[in-house]
């Protein structure tokens, strides 16, 4: 939730972030982008709306990979390169 230029994350655990908006994760894009990747793979376990993954995962340059654990991030690499396991 944006509010007066602050960002405010009431998540399901037993905290509260409360962080300046221009601090906000989705700006490392603007830093990857002048290398001229072809592709920028995220991968993410916090990917619900009040996740603070999912502003990235859901961010027209990236391609997100919503993971829940070790297994799913290793599911996914072997999938991304076609490693079979």
């Amino acid at each position: 939730m944006y509010l007066n230029g602050w960002y405010w994350n009431l998540s399901k655990r037993i905290h509260i972030k409360i962080f300046d908006f221009y601090v906000y994760k989705v700006q490392v894009i603007e830093v990857i982008k002048p290398f001229g990747y072809e592709e920028i793979h995220y991968f993410g376990d916090k990917y619900e709306e009040d996740g603070n993954d999912y502003h990235l995962l859901n961010h027209k340059d990236i391609i997100p990979h919503r993971v829940n654990n070790l297994e799913d991030t290793m599911r996914e690499l072997n999938l991304l390169y076609n490693i079979k396991s």
